[in-house]
């Protein structure tokens, strides 16, 4: 039979780390994947993970070419080896979406924007040194730390300069206590 649309793809499995995440078992993946929208994986920068796939083609469950691509990490379409896998490692931190397309012959492939594609966002953490808060606190902190340290070069200064005072007038003092002796 002559099919006009290509099968519809489905991502079938989540890995982290080279182990399957089953729903529910873990923070990243609560529900299936196929009825996930949003993955949020935790920043390390050794981070591994991979997304396996399958059409929903099931008359012809092992036909059928596949391509993926990580926006905006992918700058290009990449082709899938017979396994359905695609795996990345050490993305940065961001936000991604992974998208993954089929074709019956592997040479017609659907437009890029049809809806003939499975998806899902890929939240990558930062790690906590590069959260808002922390940088607010680190800026707080060399803020204050200038201030004190301002605060207490000025206290210093002042303390000589009235110490210096202290000692002129007692000079004074003296000086105007011998000459009160030697004027009687």
């Amino acid at each position: 039979p002559d099919i006009v649309q290509p099968p519809r793809p489905m991502l079938t499995q989540f890995e982290y780390f080279g182990k399957t995440v089953n729903p529910g078992e873990s923070e990243i993946l609560e529900k299936p994947l196929s009825a996930t929208s949003q993955l949020k994986i935790p920043f390390d920068e050794r981070n591994r993970f991979a997304f396996r796939f399958a059409n929903l083609d099931y008359r012809f469950p092992n036909q059928g070419h596949f391509r993926y691509k990580m926006v905006p990490y992918d700058s290009d379409w990449q082709v899938a080896d017979k396994d359905r896998r695609a795996s990345y490692q050490s993305l940065p931190a961001g936000t991604y979406e992974f998208l993954v397309q089929s074709s019956r012959d592997g040479k017609k492939w659907p437009e890029a924007k049809a809806d003939i594609k499975a998806s899902v966002r890929v939240k990558i953490t930062p790690p906590w040194y590069k959260n808002w808060w922390v940088r607010t606190l680190f800026m707080l902190a060399i803020l204050l730390s200038g201030f004190f340290i301002t605060r207490t070069i000025f206290q210093s200064r002042i303390r000589a300069i009235e110490r210096r005072e202290e000692s002129i007038s007692a000079e004074r003092d003296k000086a105007e206590v011998a000459l009160a002796r030697q004027l009687q």
